[in-house]
């Protein structure tokens, strides 16, 4: 039986694309070294393309290879496009103005964190999300429901693309989360807010797993996922 759809292809785009992304780390710190390693890669995909064209071997073959050297042209070019602005210019660790929404509201080992989105730092919208932490001396901040808007003024941390030891902040990366503070609950302004159509499963999920399990328990479980 003729295969319609042939796996091992998309398999190599994508293996080669990762180590194409992988290099573009690379570029992004060390650029003559990482240029020069992911011209060897695109070069090499083409030139196993035209081999295998001119050797009239499966158009598939030739399409798998050329597509891995377009791909990963694009995906280092994105790559370096968002390292490149993962934070504003001019927008350092200090003193700021932040107001925003909540989208993520957990306890851990007592200490109560919210993730918020939304951000508009010092009276501009900048993307990515902030990690705060909550000091619960005077309110129970973690009632507060997802999709509320919050106001405060705070030391925030600026989590860049490298960080120690010129070392990726990888977790930033997946979670989007490119600023960090801590705030007194009594500080934090509240108002109420429209939540979307994220923040309503988010705030669904959070509310299941704190009726079934409890809140310190159901905030710690809401907060691994």
């Amino acid at each position: 039986m003729k295969t319609i759809v042939n796996f091992r292809s998309f398999v190599i785009i994508a293996l080669i694309t990762a180590a194409a992304v992988f290099t573009g780390r690379l570029v992004f710190s060390y650029t003559a070294i990482g240029v020069i390693i992911l011209a060897s890669i695109v070069s090499g995909c083409l030139i196993t393309g035209i081999i295998l064209r001119k050797k009239n071997i499966a158009a598939y073959k030739q399409v798998t290879f050329f597509t891995a050297a377009v791909t990963s042209v694009i995906a280092v070019a994105v790559f370096l496009i968002v390292a490149t602005n993962w934070i504003p210019k001019g927008l350092e660790d200090g003193n700021h103005d932040i107001k925003a929404s909540i989208e993520k509201n957990y306890v851990v080992d007592g200490k109560n964190y919210v993730v918020i989105k939304n951000l508009n730092i010092d009276g501009s919208n900048v993307c990515g999300k902030m990690l705060v932490r909550v000091n619960n001396d005077k309110v129970d901040f973690y009632n507060t429901p997802i999709g509320y808007k919050v106001s405060f003024s705070g030391y925030v941390k600026v989590k860049n693309v490298l960080g120690e030891n010129s070392e990726y902040n990888f977790s930033s990366f997946s979670s989007n989360i490119r600023y960090i503070t801590t705030v007194e609950a009594g500080d934090i302004s509240v108002k109420y807010g429209n939540a979307d159509l994220m923040d309503i499963i988010y705030r669904f999920v959070c509310g299941q797993l704190v009726d079934n399990l409890g809140a310190e328990n159901g905030y710690v479980a809401y907060g691994m996922l």
